[in-house]
This record gives C-alpha cells, structure tokens and sequence, in this order.
C-alpha cells in the first residue's frame, strides 16, 4: 500500500475517534444537565437518588476526555467504558422496553440500538494499536532478526 494511502487511513481513524470521544464526553454532561429526568429511568434498588446519575456522568466524561487524548489510558477507558454502556443498555433499555407503555417502547428500541453501536464502537478504539512507529518497529525488529540468524557462506 502506498504510504500516502497509509497516512489517509491513519488521519480518519484518528478524526473518528475524536469525534467519538466528543459525543460521549458531550453525553457526560448531559447527564449532570438532566440528572434529575434520568434518574426515574434506573432501577429501583439503586439508593442514592441522582447520586447514580452523577457518577455514570462523570465516567462518561472522563472516559471522553481519555479516548479524546489517545494514549495508553485510551483502551482501558474504551473498555470500561463499553461494560457501562452494556449496564446501561441491559438497567435502563431493556427495562423500559418490557415496563412501560407502547408509546415510549419504540424510544427504548432505538436507544438499546444506539448503545449496541456505541459498544462496538468503544472496542473497536479499545482494540485498535495506538502507536504505529511501534507496529512498523516490530516489523523492523523481526526482519533484523532473521538475517541476523542466517549463516553467512
């Protein structure tokens, strides 16, 4: 592959992880905004109030901000950040599917389809290499190494 195909590929990875990092940094903050409309949406056994929904927030926030900066922290966040948005897809989707009315049902389909997607996208950036000097140095390493290990004649 050409390298300038190489470096295309690696910019729109790139835009796309930003522009993921920012749509849940921006649902983190929504979250403190309406914490009191979203607090009637989790479970019951959860004490605290909107306690919960702060907390749920903020590791939104904080797992934007990492996926944002792209580095190490990027794929433990991606991955925590893929089992919050399951709890949240299994405590509140699936829950407002099968409780509530016929005319909010629909509503929670969608969203319960948003966050599959937001969770494919979380282990897509968690499992994607950040560093591509240390994937073409690799590369290097083991070339090295098996001229190294052929005899000379």
């Amino acid at each position: 592959m050409p390298k300038s195909n190489i470096q295309t590929i690696t910019v729109s990875n790139q835009a796309a992880t930003i522009i993921f990092g920012i749509s849940i940094l921006l649902t983190g903050i929504a979250y403190f905004f309406f914490g009191k409309l979203i607090r009637p949406l989790l479970p019951g056994f959860l004490p605290g109030g909107v306690f919960w929904v702060y907390i749920i927030g903020t590791a939104f926030i904080l797992a934007g901000i990492a996926i944002i900066i792209n580095k190490q922290i990027t794929q433990l966040a991606s991955y925590l950040l893929a089992i919050l948005l399951f709890c949240v897809a299994v405590g509140i989707d699936l829950r407002g599917i099968f409780n509530l009315d016929d005319k909010l049902t629909y509503l929670f389909v969608q969203s319960l389809l948003k966050d599959g997607g937001l969770i494919a996208g979380a282990l897509i950036i968690a499992n994607f290499e950040r560093e591509t000097k240390h994937r073409h140095g690799r590369h290097r390493r083991h070339s090295s190494s098996r001229s190294q290990s052929t005899p000379q004649v």
